[in-house]
């Protein structure tokens, strides 16, 4: 119930929305006065899911954030910004990424589909998420390919002490492999 009303107040701002609006309807109808603190309360109601969830920031939002913008940076080729979600204890994968990043040239990068956000039991200041990405990409070193590619990535996640959440970890490849 938390993550609807933080996450995806839709169905309960719609529920609202219905209920308000026959409050309203049985009020005009009737101009009985004792329907007004049912009617605003009904209307409070339906606000206060839309308030808590732009107040409130959760976890999967944090780090769907965090996702998107490491694809605006690979959009703009910023090895520099990409490198600044990693974590500065992982340096494989910062290797990684200084590595590979080079060698590709992107005109193009978006996120397509969230998968799965999957905290782990034992340590929940770690996260492993999966999801799609459609990149336009010049890649010579791949048969000069240049055009779309349609990629899964999993990336793993570690909370640091200031909270901020980073890459300890990344693969990425065809998506039938993912499943």
């Amino acid at each position: 119930m938390a993550r609807m009303i933080t996450e995806s107040p839709l169905f309960l701002v719609t529920v609202g929305f219905v209920v308000t609006s026959l409050l309203l309807f049985l009020w005009f109808q009737s101009n009985n006065k004792r329907l007004l603190p049912f009617i605003i309360g009904s209307a409070l109601m339906t606000i206060l899911p839309i308030i808590t969830a732009m107040l409130i920031e959760t976890k999967n939002e944090r780090i769907r954030k965090n996702v998107f913008q490491m694809a605006n940076c690979v959009r703009q080729n910023d090895l520099a910004g990409l490198l600044g979600f990693v974590d500065p204890e992982a340096g494989d994968v910062m290797m990684q990424i200084e590595r590979e990043m080079p060698t590709y040239e992107f005109s193009a990068c978006n996120v397509s589909g969230f998968q799965s956000i999957e905290f782990d039991p034992d340590n929940p200041d770690q996260v492993t998420i999966q999801f799609n990405v459609f990149v336009n990409v010049n890649a010579p070193r791949f048969n000069n390919h240049n055009g779309p590619a349609f990629r899964s990535v999993e990336l793993k996640f570690h909370k640091q002490a200031n909270d901020a959440w980073k890459v300890n970890g990344f693969r990425h490849f065809a998506p039938a492999i993912l499943q």
